[in-house]
């Protein structure tokens, strides 16, 4: 029920702060037991501290440091919070997945379709994936390294997280070793990697 309502909250209605607190304490006050979370920041505290498989997520601050002008807008004068999972932690996760056996390469490889033509089918099939193997082996310290091949990504659904004046931009992850129809169907082949703050303009 806690999970249920916290991503009621925080995902689908993506309500805000003060009224968070205004139903959980309507919430209290029909029920006799102590309510699931007891204010907003309790509910954000405990999505803060959900794990996700052995990364949890990681914050850091950010604020604009450059010249300011006479009246500066409160977007340069703001702080803004950075959620993130380790991305090595996360690659790591991909990499040992058991659902992508046979479907993960581990060193650029060639496709020759029916009539003879060498086929790109996923990114390790393409020349830049030889062209960038070529330069790790000429490093005796990587013989016997995987070539890892990471792509990020974002897209425009903006997530408005609790606080009614910042908006999000979800940052994906996907170790594209991975086949291409893999990464299409399976949702653990790509993952949220962190949330970009967006200050909304005044």
């Amino acid at each position: 029920a806690a999970f249920k309502l916290a991503e009621f909250l925080y995902s689908h209605e993506q309500m805000s702060g003060t009224k968070i607190d205004e139903l959980l304490g309507i919430m209290a006050s029909m029920y006799d037991k102590d309510p699931l979370f007891h204010s907003h920041k309790n509910l954000c505290d405990t999505i803060n501290a959900t794990i996700h498989r052995d990364s949890p997520w990681k914050l850091f601050s950010v604020m604009y440091l450059g010249e300011m002008p006479d009246n500066p807008p409160s977007w340069m004068t703001a702080k803004y919070d950075v959620w993130y999972h380790d991305p090595k932690v996360v690659l790591e996760h991909q990499l040992a997945n058991p659902d992508f056996k046979g479907e993960i390469d581990y060193a650029a490889k060639v496709v020759i379709d029916e009539d003879g033509h060498w086929e790109v089918c996923d990114l390790m099939s393409g020349q830049w994936a030889f062209d960038q193997s070529d330069i790790i082996v000429k490093d005796a310290g990587t013989h016997g390294a995987m070539f890892v091949l990471v792509v990020l990504g974002s897209d425009k659904t903006m997530v408005s997280v609790v606080t009614g004046h910042i908006e999000y931009y979800p940052l994906y992850i996907s170790l594209r070793n991975i086949h291409n129809n893999v990464c299409q169907v399976h949702h653990d082949a790509v993952t949220i990697l962190t949330f970009l703050a967006i200050p909304k303009s005044q």
